[in-house]
C-alpha cells in the first residue's frame, strides 16, 4: 500500500483524472495502489483497466564515490489502480 504521505501528494491529481473522466471513486489510502503493489496483496490488475498517473516520492540509493550508499528520494511518475479496477 502506499504511503499516507504518498496519498496525499496524490490526491489532486486523482481528484481532477476522475473529473475528466466522469468517475466516482472512494479516494481512500487503502482502495488506490500501483501495480506492484496489488500485486503484492494478490490481486491482479484487470484486462484493459487503465491507470491514473500521479508523481510520487520514491527512494533510491546514491553512491559517492564508491563509498557508502545513501538513500535518497525523488519524484517519479507512477500510475496507480483503484481496488475495483483489480480482480
Amino acid at each position: 500500500m502506499i504511503s499516507k504521505s504518498n496519498f496525499e501528494l496524490a490526491i489532486p491529481m486523482l481528484q481532477w483524472q476522475l473529473k475528466q473522466r466522469g468517475e466516482i471513486k472512494p479516494l481512500k489510502q487503502e482502495k488506490w495502489d500501483t501495480y506492484a503493489g496489488w500485486s503484492k496483496r494478490g490481486k491482479f490488475i484487470s484486462s484493459g483497466s487503465e491507470g491514473y498517473r500521479v508523481e510520487l516520492v520514491v527512494p533510491y540509493k546514491s553512491y559517492d564515490s564508491g563509498k557508502k550508499a545513501k538513500t535518497e528520494f525523488a519524484l517519479k511518475n507512477k500510475v496507480l489502480f483503484s481496488e475495483d479496477q483489480t480482480c
